[in-house]
């Protein structure tokens, strides 16, 4: 190995490069997730908005005292539950809805 340690050292990138790299790669990362989970809290407002108003109610309700953390996946489970009881209930039909109409993207 000594022999190609020059060679394999020639290749390599510089710490200084791969720290730039990092964070570059970093900062890119944190620009997605923020653009992301902005992305979720407007899709649950919007679902919430299309609530009827009793419904809407208890789900803001239980947001509001709820243990669960202010992060827009909580709120989204709220609403499907919330959405499929009334659903189950014959309150909403999604063919009237099209939020309900909208197949659940696979993770």
């Amino acid at each position: 190995m000594p022999l190609f340690a020059a060679e394999v050292a020639a290749r390599q990138p510089t710490v200084a490069e791969v720290e730039e790299r990092r964070r570059l790669d970093w900062e890119r990362r944190q620009v997605e997730q923020r653009k992301a989970r902005a992305a979720s809290w407007r899709r649950a407002r919007a679902r919430l908005a299309a609530l009827p108003e009793e419904a809407r109610a208890m789900v803001r309700a239980w947001w509001q005292t709820s243990w669960a953390p202010a992060d827009p996946v909580y709120l989204l489970d709220a609403l499907t539950r919330a959405e499929r009881g009334l659903q189950a209930a014959g309150v909403l039909k999604a063919a009237d809805w099209p939020v309900m109409q909208r197949p659940m993207a696979s993770g």
